[in-house]
């Protein structure tokens, strides 16, 4: 069937992992999900500081297991020559290396696309940064704040002075989505031309690209901000209300269609005539709508644009969303987990799975070649580690 076909569309491909956090680790979840099979690569003296985030489920953090369960995972001293042969015999059946370090690291260790590319062209290579791998910036340490912070998002997500942090990982995210969007396009070219790539993607540029219309805004000599332009809540037709009992819901009636149908529907056909794009006309309609919305409850509001096709919506809460009938009948929540890829309709476990640093790291040697002996040597050494 159709969901079994993208599950497993990537099967048979191999990616080596050494990301950590949440944008590579996303990245490679998703790649996961389509059936890829995904080695996550530690260091025996460091390894992801998201294992021990609470809440934990079993011996690691909810998170983590949610963004690794299935995973295979390896601890892997690359700052040592055996393990430099270890990953190099894990190189010949690998398809995709991802990488978050800073731009630097991949080269001191060896593992660098160049490097790799001699003896294996068909390797794609994507390194995953907060800045990218040149310019001034490309060395700094950063976190989504800071990605969201430089790309301008920040400035437009809150009207608040100052900007108050977000409440998600929009940089972080659209990092890892981007990030597997390009490893899909290399396998698409890899099929006709024979040969992989190197890419890179950075947090701070993946952010930018939310910013169509204010860069609209910006080509027109408006500055964008909030309150302001059109889909920034300067218009009353395309603006977020606040309901009797004080909650809120959005209107979004951008088209005069909608906006026709939301006026007759609420009674008040004499706003079709003003022109919104007069500031004091503007301020009059909002005035006006402010008080109606205000009239009714948020249920009662919620039942309203069910009724009337004027695109408005409730905001929701969190645990309300966990319920809402449309997400339910789509079956977009994973119990224990928290949500499905959206390409897939159900999401993979894996029931043995612990999450333990090299759980999986003897398993790897042994597939490997190396005998016993030669495991029980790395341990000793701790070239590799397992539990």
């Amino acid at each position: 069937n159709a969901t079994k076909t993208v599950m497993d569309s990537l099967k048979g491909i191999r990616i080596l992992d050494f990301t950590r956090l949440l944008p590579g680790p996303f990245a490679s979840w998703l790649l996961h999900q389509a059936g890829a099979e995904v080695i996550k690569i530690e260091s025996p003296f460091q390894e992801d500081e998201l294992r021990h985030f609470p809440p934990k489920k079993g011996e690691v953090g909810l998170l983590f297991r949610f963004l690794n369960e299935g995973k295979k995972l390896l601890s892997l001293d690359l700052k040592t020559a055996e393990g430099k042969e270890i990953f190099k015999k894990l190189l010949c059946s690998a398809d995709v290396v991802l990488e978050g370090f800073r731009p630097g690291v991949t080269e001191r260790l060896g593992i660098d696309y160049p490097t790799l590319s001699k003896e294996h062209p068909r390797l794609i290579y994507c390194s995953l940064t907060g800045y990218g791998t040149k310019g001034p910036y490309c060395k700094r340490a950063g976190h989504d704040l800071n990605f969201l912070a430089l790309s301008g998002v920040l400035n437009l997500l809150s009207k608040s002075s100052p900007p108050s942090p977000p409440g998600f990982q929009l940089a972080d995210i659209s990092g890892a989505l981007y990030a597997v969007i390009a490893i899909l396009l290399a396998f698409f070219e890899r099929e006709k031309t024979k040969k992989g790539k190197y890419l890179s993607i950075s947090m701070v540029e993946s952010a930018i690209t939310f910013l169509p219309f204010a860069f609209l805004e910006l080509y027109q000599g408006h500055s964008p901000s909030l309150g302001k332009n059109l889909l920034f809540g300067g218009f009353p037709n395309y603006q977020v209300y606040t309901t009797k009992d004080g909650r809120f819901v959005t209107l979004a009636a951008l088209e005069p269609k909608f906006w026709q149908n939301f006026c007759q529907a609420i009674g008040r056909v004499d706003l079709l005539a003003k022109n919104l794009f007069s500031p004091k006309e503007r301020q009059e309609v909002q005035k006006e709508l402010e008080q109606i919305f205000r009239e009714k409850s948020w249920e009662e509001w919620r039942e309203f644009f069910l009724q009337h096709d004027v695109c408005g919506e409730p905001v929701w809460n969190l645990e309300e969303v966990l319920s809402h009938p449309q997400l339910q009948s789509l079956g977009t929540f994973s119990p224990p987990f928290f949500f499905r890829p959206p390409f897939s309709q159900s999401i993979k476990t894996c029931k043995n799975w612990r999450g333990v640093k090299g759980e999986h790291t003897i398993e790897i040697l042994k597939e490997l070649g190396f005998s016993q002996q030669e495991i029980q040597k790395f341990q000793k050494q701790k070239i590799v580690t397992s539990s």
